[in-house]
């Protein structure tokens, strides 16, 4: 082989390997995304806000205040339907959590967030005066 032809397929080595770097690249961030979709566990919480619940009781979540527990680590989507005639959300002050802009009614709203750390949280409505009428529930992430 000829100095002249090494000389001008030396690009085209280059350009080669730098393609197969690209798509061996791609193909790697591809799949580490999948494998960290996969590894995340991930837990969704449906809730419904009303003025009474099924006990007769003003303020609710659920017809009862119910309580979840997850993992650590665990991906949490909460979704709030508002069955009510007057606004509500949905916060948990200890994990910086606070759905926003609050649910009007006969809308929803969602939030997510990492379980990030282990224990036993009350989650609640933030207007005024709902929690205090028993719109709470608990949150449980295990370690």
């Amino acid at each position: 082989m000829s100095s002249a032809s090494t000389k001008s397929s030396l690009p085209l080595k280059l350009i080669a390997a730098a393609g197969i770097v690209f798509v061996g690249a791609l193909v790697g961030g591809l799949l580490a995304q999948q494998y960290f979709l996969q590894v995340i566990p991930k837990a969704e919480i449906t809730l419904f806000a009303t003025e009474k619940n099924q006990n007769d009781k003003p303020y609710g979540y659920n017809g009862t205040n119910s309580a979840f527990t997850v993992r650590t680590g665990t991906l949490v989507q909460v979704t709030l339907f508002n069955t009510g005639v007057v606004m509500h959300d949905f916060v948990i002050d200890d994990l910086a959590v606070h759905l926003l802009p609050d649910v009007e009614p006969s809308h929803s709203g969602t939030v997510t967030f990492l379980a990030s750390r282990a224990g036993t949280y009350t989650y609640f409505c933030s207007i005024p005066g709902h929690k205090e009428l028993g719109m709470q529930g608990q949150l449980t992430i295990l370690g």
